[in-house]
C-alpha cells in the first residue's frame, strides 16, 4: 500500500514538473516575442500562433504550432503547412503559414514553390526557397489560450510572478546563505585558564604575592 502511494506521488510530482517546465517555456517564448518581435529559435525549432482564419478549419485564430527549421528545400512536399516571410504586396514583412500546394521547382537556377491557405479562394504568389523558416511539426493543444493570455497586459505581469514562484526557492536558499554566519562554540577549560595565567605572569614577571596584594587594593 505504501509503494503504491509513494508511486502515486512520484507520478503526480513528474506531471506536475512537466506542466511547470511547459508553462515556463511558453511564458519565456511570449517575453521574448513581446520584448523583441522575434520568434526565438531553440535547438531549430520555433513557435508560431496562428493570427488569422486562412487556414481553417485545419488550424483556427490562436492555435499554437511548432515548427521545425528546413535545411534542405528537398524537405519539402506537397501538403506540408509551411511558416515563410512575406517579401511582397500586402504580405511584406509578415510571417505567413500556409499549405504548400506546388512542391519547390527550380527556375532559372532559383528554387521556388508554392502555398495557399486552406480559406483563401486563390494562391499565393510564388515564394523562394529562402523565405521558408520552417515547416510545421505539430499543433500544441491546450497551449492557445494560454499562450493569447500572456501576449495580453495582465498576461506579461502574470508570466512575470509565475517565474519567480517558480524560483522562489532558490532565491530563499540564496537569500540563506547570503546571511547566514559561521559560528564556532569555543570551550574553555580550567587546564588552559590555568597556563594563560602561567603565561601572564611569565611573560610580566608577577608574582603570585603581587596578585594577591592587587586583589587586595582593588
Amino acid at each position: 500500500m505504501k509503494k503504491e502511494k509513494f508511486m502515486g506521488k512520484k507520478i503526480i510530482n513528474v506531471f506536475l514538473t512537466a506542466v511547470l517546465v511547459l508553462l515556463v517555456a511558453v511564458i519565456v517564448v511570449t517575453l521574448i516575442v513581446r520584448v523583441s518581435g522575434n520568434t526565438p529559435n531553440i535547438g531549430g525549432y520555433m513557435i508560431f500562433r496562428v493570427s488569422t482564419g486562412s487556414m481553417e478549419p485545419e488550424l483556427n485564430v490562436g492555435d499554437v504550432i511548432l515548427t521545425k527549421e528546413i535545411n534542405d528545400i528537398s524537405e519539402i512536399h506537397e501538403g506540408d503547412i509551411i511558416t515563410y516571410e512575406g517579401r511582397e504586396g500586402d504580405l511584406s514583412g509578415k510571417l505567413i503559414t500556409h499549405k504548400v500546394i506546388t512542391a519547390p521547382y527550380t527556375e532559372n537556377g532559383t528554387n521556388y514553390l508554392v502555398t495557399k491557405g486552406i480559406a483563401n479562394p486563390a494562391a499565393d504568389p510564388a515564394i523562394r526557397a529562402d523565405q521558408v523558416l520552417g515547416k510545421m511539426e505539430y499543433k500544441i493543444p491546450f497551449i492557445g489560450a494560454i499562450y493569447s493570455f500572456f501576449l495580453t497586459p495582465w498576461g506579461l505581469i502574470t508570466a512575470i510572478v509565475l517565474i519567480l514562484l517558480a524560483f522562489s526557492g532558490e532565491f530563499w536558499n540564496i537569500y540563506k546563505l547570503s546571511h547566514t554566519k559561521e559560528t564556532k562554540e569555543v570551550t574553555v577549560d580550567a587546564e588552559t585558564v590555568k597556563k594563560a595565567v602561567e603565561m601572564y605572569k611569565s611573560e610580566n614577571k608577577v608574582s603570585d604575592k603581587d596578585c594577591n596584594d592587587e586583589e587586595k587594593n582593588t
